[in-house]
């Protein structure tokens, strides 16, 4: 070969070994056997994660880490101690994914076609997975985690379940720590599901069965039916907000168990206009925190039914005051009420009474709480406390969930001098406050902002 052909040759072989592999279909072909068996795969190799995996027969045993671009699985098994990577789009029809591995499917996910799909290992959503037909079936083992920032979608038209099956040594789990949201025409479970994110209750809503249990950590909301009555183990702790963002009523039947940590969101935005929680047979057992997110005209004297039981249902437990907190629709702004709440059997009823402009240097119609010192602040500031007259009054400090976090003042104030308050946040977060004086003839609140 002449010299002057040398040069460019070799860069043209020096390109043909960089070029990438090129993207192949790869369909399983061979029954029992293992994911790292070439011959076993249509393509003649081993899929990698620029490869289309298509399975629809056959067991697939992985003994290794194994990773594709997209996988339609529309039959057969997945089985073994090794972990599965989906990077790319998943349709999921039929077959089972079994064994001690995770699988995790990290771009969009259908579960589709009317076959039962099986879990009986780990399986991890990554991306925006709709459930539109099939049973979710759980075997011994099967976790599926719907994971962080991840969007989970029940969308299918009839109603449909997610259901033990087997021998059960290990409780089966479904794991929500992203956006889990009911749109179905009825979905019900008999396996354990914990929320750590946020689940909407819509379409017809959800039942939970014996032996499953509901656990709540996160925010927990809806317009449909949470139905537990069939012997189910509810923890409600997290955040409920009735409704969603829309104002309106969010039925549960019991029981409906609320933790020391929960916190109840209402929302109220009229005189009429309200958020609740309606049950009609079961136990709604009240714990942890009221937060009223107040909006609207003049709502002095109105009450509100926030939690109401009919029929074979009813009420236990009640919200003390210090676990009340008045806000604006920010969440944050103190709103110039004060509460009452009254609780009987059939159900919580709080009352509003205007503190009038109540604020930093306001009056209000019950007493005055004043800023004398920084607002925002930046570790210490002070106030002053005027009551019309002498009496019993306790001064405490709430954060933005309605939780008490400081006593600067409780015990009788014998005159209507300014009673000067010291306020050390300490180690508290930047953030929103609230002051509020409670007391013989005494209503007053005060936002403050901790600036670090």
């Amino acid at each position: 070969m002449p010299a002057r052909y040398a040069a460019p040759l070799g860069a043209l072989l020096l390109l043909s070994v960089a070029l990438p592999a090129r993207a192949a279909t790869c369909t399983w072909t061979g029954g029992t056997g293992s994911w790292a068996t070439a011959a076993a795969w249509s393509c003649g190799a081993v899929p990698t994660s620029a490869d289309d995996v298509v399975v629809g027969s056959g067991t697939i045993t992985l003994d290794a880490a194994a990773r594709a671009k997209t996988l339609t699985f529309s039959g057969g098994a997945f089985e073994g101690a090794g972990d599965l990577l989906v990077e790319g789009t998943t349709v999921w029809e039929a077959g089972a994914m079994r064994g001690t591995g995770t699988t995790t499917l990290d771009g969009p996910v259908t579960f589709s076609g009317a076959t039962s799909k099986d879990v009986g290992r780990r399986v991890v959503l990554g991306g925006v997975t709709e459930w539109t037909n099939g049973t979710l079936q759980f075997r011994d083992g099967g976790v599926l985690v719907n994971d962080a920032g991840s969007v989970f979608t029940d969308t299918a038209v009839g109603s449909h379940s997610m259901a033990r099956a087997g021998t059960i040594t290990t409780e089966p789990l479904v794991v929500n720590r992203g956006t889990w949201a009911v749109e179905s025409g009825g979905t019900n479970t008999n396996v354990d599901v914990v929320n750590e994110g946020t689940f909407a209750i819509g379409g017809q809503g959800l039942d939970v069965n014996a032996p499953g249990r509901f656990t709540n950590l996160g925010t927990l909301s809806g317009w449909s039916l949470l139905d537990t009555s069939s012997g189910a183990v509810v923890s409600i702790g997290g955040t409920t907000l009735p409704n969603g963002s829309v104002v309106g009523t969010m039925p549960v039947r019991g029981p409906f168990t609320m933790t020391d940590e929960h916190v109840l969101d209402v929302d109220i935005t009229g005189a009429t206009a309200f958020d609740r929680l309606l049950t009609d047979s079961g136990v709604i057992t009240v714990d942890g925190r009221l937060r009223l997110r107040i909006a609207g005209g003049d709502l002095d004297g109105r009450s509100f039914p926030i939690l109401s039981a009919t029929g074979t249902a009813s009420i236990a437990g009640c919200y003390a005051p210090e676990d009340v907190t008045a806000v604006g629709p920010d969440g944050v702004t103190a709103a110039p009420y004060a509460v009452t709440v009254a609780c009987t059997a059939t159900g919580v009823t709080v009352t509003l009474e205007a503190l009038g402009t109540a604020g930093e240097g306001g009056p209000s119609r019950a007493g005055r709480l004043e800023v004398t010192g920084a607002n925002p602040f930046a570790g210490r500031t002070t106030l002053a406390l005027t009551v019309p007259a002498p009496g019993g009054v306790s001064v405490e400090v709430f954060d933005a969930l309605g939780r008490r976090v400081a006593v600067l003042f409780e015990g009788a104030v014998a005159s209507a001098q300014p009673v000067p308050l010291a306020f050390e946040a300490g180690a508290l977060p930047a953030g929103a406050y609230v002051v509020r004086a409670t007391g013989d003839g005494v209503a007053a609140a005060l936002p403050l902002t901790l600036a670090r």
